[in-house]
């Protein structure tokens, strides 16, 4: 999928993004194809995998260093102009993802040292360079999953702890395991109560006790005996806060994955 169907998507776009329902089109496509997971909460699936799996990203990264790319070309030939719609359209994808331009270094509040987009045509400086901005674009959603409109981030308790990108990296190691666990990482799996609760009022039950219409809390009762943790992702969303929690989350997966996921 990434690399045929989106990088024919991804052809083309300079001046202009294609319109949000033909991102919206790709971007479904590119989950479907890795399994049933439409329901994932938005922001998790874009810190989870957003940034190398949706057409909105992958656009950005491409005319970033097509940009420099295109700028270097014309100063080869003689040139004494810059592409600049191009030039201002990367302005403007640097700074929705919270870069600032210091003099001609972009910087970000999690990588002060920032970098200059002449490097991007480098290959080894690009591969340094296209991972901060991924690191950026999951720094963007992870804030943004305060307003979040699911109720497991809404109600109380559910303060987010702060940004760990190391954090982000355990779960992307752990979410690629399994499509279980990926499954889990982005929200895709309900309770049982909110399927119950659903427009198809599907009755699940309890791979435990086999009750039914049970909070999620339950689960952790039920299957490891426990008090739900206080960290809302890992309560919820069975994010690791560190490397001491894959076993956990690991024998709460194995629990489930013996009902649903094999």
């Amino acid at each position: 999928m990434n690399i045929f169907a989106k990088s024919k998507a991804t052809y083309g776009w300079l001046f202009k993004d294609p319109f949000y329902t033909q991102i919206r089109a790709v971007n479904t496509a590119s989950w479907r194809a890795i399994g049933r997971l439409l329901y994932g909460v938005k922001e998790l699936k874009k810190i989870v995998a957003g940034a190398h799996l949706h057409l909105d990203a992958s656009l950005k990264w491409r005319l970033i260093r097509l940009t420099e790319q295109t700028k270097f070309a014309l100063r080869a030939i003689g040139a004494d102009f810059s592409p600049a719609d191009m030039c201002n359209r990367v302005e403007n994808i640097l700074q929705n993802l919270q870069w600032e331009k210091d003099g001609n270094r972009w910087r970000h509040i999690v990588f002060p040292e920032g970098f200059f987009l002449h490097d991007v045509l480098e290959n080894n400086s690009w591969r340094k360079i296209s991972h901060f901005l991924r690191v950026s674009w999951r720094h963007l959603y992870y804030h943004e999953l305060a307003n979040s409109p699911r109720h497991e981030l809404n109600g109380q308790d559910t303060e987010l702890p702060p940004w760990d990108n190391d954090r982000i990296n355990l779960v992307k190691e752990w979410s690629q395991q399994h499509g279980g666990k990926l499954t889990l990482s982005i929200g895709a799996m309900m309770s049982g109560r909110v399927r119950l609760l659903g427009p198809s009022a599907i009755q699940r039950a309890c791979p435990g006790c086999n009750s039914y219409n049970y909070h999620w809390d339950h689960l952790w009762n039920c299957l490891l005996n426990m008090d739900p943790p206080k960290d809302v992702l890992l309560r919820r969303f069975l994010w690791p806060r560190s490397r001491q929690d894959f076993q956990m989350i690991d024998t709460f997966f194995c629990k489930l994955n013996e009902k649903y996921f094999d």
